[in-house]
């Protein structure tokens, strides 16, 4: 019987697996056989971060790589970041850096594709998997793991983002915590899987770490026929499984909560944790209710860019979808559950779990607590969907096996989705997406007239029949909806002559090898023009700029760019790009940027000068030394606080870019600068500061060098200064960094609110900057841990399977 039901279950895996590899291939054919990439790069494209950054990370690992410069700070994205902002650990991203190493990073647009393919057959699989946990029948696995795969958070985000692979990872984590909670095979896969998940997101894996805890209290609810300490002993060994998981991880989740905790103010909040949470049972505006309905049908109801009708955006409203039937199941399961044959205990908890997932939809709360207890977002709906298809599989078994279906319910649902998708039809202004919308329309009718009929149908014999035309319905719905995400998009072309053409610049490449052959110093180059990528070319092009796009910004320059340099920002305080004002020289100068490219008509300031041209390209070199380090004597410092005010009183950037040069702000008491500045005076540093000394001042900034030691995370320099005062290292001020002058480890200050200061000496010194991630050495020595611990659970599992099989000897 086991081998037959084996045989049954693969059968049922190819069919799910054929028909989810073609159904994306009829989804993507524009993207696999057409002249497009799935990559959206236009800006009048919502998901236009894909090529602005994601895909430009996706270049600057491969090129990490292949220089040998493998660190854990890079310099090429902005003013530097902490690589544990990136995605490095995601299974499926590795193929892409893959491809890039083997074939060339341009190899990696055409490679997007068929990554997003993959990611949809393993979530079906994966769904099926967690199905095959519950006693449903193959027909229902085989409709609600078919489903999943095309589930709307991955076809919404998996593209977009780097966050279509939790779709993979949460059915198994859910798989093996009721494996571990059932006591069955397998079950010490559970703590790989959360390290797997920890190690690609810390963000997602809190959520779905937060999701399998809610649904053990469930399952501890459920099984009522054991003893209560049985069951807290099962849900205790789940948790234990589950926390030697995320202790097997902490070497890349300590890092990862430092920069999100410490170092960006992503969660910075105004209000109390008390206040934050509070808010949370307050109910959302209209609109989001109204968007939250039409997702339930489609996310592609209310337009994607710029004539948006939803609440939020194309991606940040909840993504809910999974299929019609979701939405016709979801109204019958609350209206026939009453009536199954299950006890009036479970049907009670079944009730309050549907009434749960309501409260988390309707009310901000969830979003609150899955967002880290900081702002509402609703990201975190993706993590309903094992239990949406969890009720689909248990609605179809239901129909099967004969049950009456609530009849003016379906009516009522019926006439809804009627209303629903006209509406929406009304609302959508591209005439591709409303002929998706029509046959939308006509698969919801069909499906509420396959179900109708299907009450009068008692021949078992008829029941395949139902099933596949079921099945059909759901792939025409799942792969309208698919397409829909992809439909009216501002993908870039494969023959793309601006993007494309920019990014793999043969000229922009000899430019840059020229600079690197005759400048070996560490220093930025900046371009006077903008062509496709706005901000990030750095990553591809492998060079250190000041532009750059990062969610997770460091607080520090946040505060920087706000109060000194917005005629950098570009699109928000997490843009920033400096071709958008090439015609300023002072400000890049003031930052390091040595060297400009330019284009033939591009406005060029006058404090560079020509040097030379390499086709369209021409190189410009600042006139004055234009270094990451400079120097100010000890009397032209000022407290951060006055520095701050002082630039924002300023009334343009030519002003704020006088107080750069001639003032600088240190994270110092009053009473601290003072009292250095009397020390300094005493060795002979003389510099009086007049109140026009911004307009009039030229005075000596010593000579410096800065070379990068082997790669991003360790510089060396000299500096030459003229009287005691601090170095000003316009390196983003984080933990980490150790600051060596002399041989002698020294204070680092916050100057000019974003970036490093240190006191120095006249005279000449050697200085160098070391970067160590903080809670690096920490989470690896507790990883280590973890992974010795799980060693041995795995050695003792061996053990006792071997003790089992032999038997115990009674003579």
């Amino acid at each position: 019987m086991k081998k037959k039901d084996h045989v049954q279950q693969m059968r049922t895996v190819l069919i799910l697996e054929v028909l989810l590899f073609f159904s994306g291939f009829l989804v993507y054919w524009d993207y696999v056989f057409g002249n497009h990439f799935l990559a959206f790069g236009t800006f009048a494209d919502v998901g236009s971060d894909t090529v602005q950054q994601y895909l430009m990370h996706y270049h600057s690992v491969v090129n990490h790589i292949r220089n040998g410069n493998v660190s854990f700070w890079d310099f090429n994205n902005g003013f530097g970041i902490n690589v544990f902002q990136m995605n490095l650990f995601d299974p499926t991203l590795i193929l892409i850096y893959l491809i890039g190493l083997i074939r060339g990073a341009n190899h990696i647009w055409g490679a997007l594709v068929y990554v997003q393919i993959l990611r949809i057959l393993l979530a079906g699989l994966a769904g099926y998997l967690f199905l095959s946990e519950f006693q449903f029948s193959e027909r229902s696995k085989l409709l609600a793991a078919y489903i999943y795969g095309l589930n709307g958070f991955l076809m919404v985000w998996g593209q977009h983002y780097q966050f279509g692979i939790i779709t993979i990872y949460l059915p198994l984590l859910l798989l093996f915590a009721e494996r571990t909670f059932r006591k069955k095979r397998y079950r010490s896969l559970l703590p790989l899987i959360v390290f797997l998940t920890v190690i690609d997101s810390t963000y997602l894996a809190y959520m779905s770490c937060l999701t399998t805890g809610v649904y053990l209290i469930f399952r501890v609810l459920l099984v009522m026929e054991l003893p209560v300490k049985e069951r807290l002993n099962r849900f205790l060994r789940v948790c234990l499984g589950m926390l030697l998981g995320v202790l097997m991880g902490l070497c890349v989740l300590l890092p990862s909560a430092y920069v999100i905790f410490g170092v960006t103010s992503r969660m910075e909040s105004d209000s109390t944790l008390v206040q934050r949470l509070l808010e949370g049972f307050r109910p959302m505006q209209e609109d989001s209710y109204l968007t939250l309905l039409y997702r339930f049908f489609s996310a592609n109801l209310l337009n994607k860019n710029g004539d948006y009708k939803g609440c939020s955006n194309y991606y940040e409203d909840p993504s809910v979808f999974a299929s019609i039937f979701l939405v016709i199941f979801g109204v019958q399961y609350l209206c026939v559950l009453w009536r199954s044959r299950m006890s009036h205990y479970k049907k009670c908890v079944f009730y309050g779990a549907a009434g749960l997932i309501a409260f988390c939809l309707l009310f901000p709360l969830a979003g609150i607590i899955f967002n880290g207890c900081s702002v509402y977002m609703s990201r975190f709906t993706f993590v309903f969907l094992p239990f949406f298809v969890l009720l689909i599989a248990w609605m179809t078994d239901f129909i099967l096996a004969g049950e009456k279906l609530c009849i003016p319910a379906l009516i009522a649902t019926g006439a809804l989705s009627v209303c629903i998708y006209i509406s929406g039809w009304k609302l959508t202004s591209q005439p591709s997406q409303k002929q998706l919308i029509l046959g939308m329309l006509a698969v919801s009718v069909l499906s509420m007239a396959v179900l109708l009929a299907g009450q009068w149908l008692k021949d078992p014999k008829y029941q395949k029949g139902f099933c596949t035309v079921l099945l059909l319905l759901a792939v025409a719905d799942m792969c309208m909806e698919g397409k829909g995400t992809v439909t009216d998009r501002g993908a870039v072309e494969k023959n793309d002559t601006t993007c494309l053409l920019d990014l793999y610049n043969e000229d922009v490449k000899n430019a840059l090898a020229w600079l690197k052959e005759t400048d070996t110093g560490f220093y930025r180059v900046e371009k006077t023009y903008l062509e496709g990528i706005a901000s990030m070319t750095s990553l591809a092009q492998d060079y250190s700029s000041i532009s750059t796009y990062n969610s997770m910004q460091n607080g520090n320059v946040k505060n920087f760019v706000f109060s000194s340099a917005p005629d950098l920002l570009f699109d928000g305080l997490n843009y920033y790009c400096y071709s958008e004002h090439p015609g300023d020289g002072r400000l890049p100068a003031f930052l390091g940027v040595r060297y400009l490219l330019s284009k033939e008509g591009d406005p060029v300031p006058d404090t560079y000068v020509f040097v030379r041209s390499f086709g369209t390209i021409s190189v410009y070199q600042a006139k004055d030394d234009a270094s990451i380090v400079s120097f100010y004597r000890a009397a032209r410092a000022m407290t951060n606080d006055a520095f701050r005010r002082r630039c924002r009183s300023c009334h343009s950037q030519q002003s704020r870019n006088k107080v750069l040069l001639a003032r600088l702000g240190i994270e110092e008491s009053q009473e601290e600068i003072e009292n250095y500045q009397e020390e300094a005076k005493k060795n002979g540093s003389t510099d009086p500061v007049k109140k026009t000394a911004e307009d009039n001042y030229a005075g000596d900034r010593g000579t410096f060098t800065l070379e990068k030691a082997g790669n991003d995370s360790h510089l060396t320099g000299t500096a030459e200064v003229p009287s005691d005062g601090y170095l000003l290292i316009t390196v983003p001020y984080e933990g980490g960094w150790e600051l060596t002058l002399d041989g002698e480890k020294q204070e680092i200050l916050k100057a000019d609110l974003g970036f490093m200061g240190v006191r120095v000496r006249a005279g000449s010194h050697t200085f160098s900057l070391d970067y160590h991630p903080p809670l690096l050495k920490e989470g690896c020595i507790l990883s280590l841990i973890g992974w010795l611990i799980y060693l041995l659970y795995l050695a003792a599992g061996v053990r006792n399977n071997r003790k089992n099989k032999r038997g115990v000897n009674i003579s």
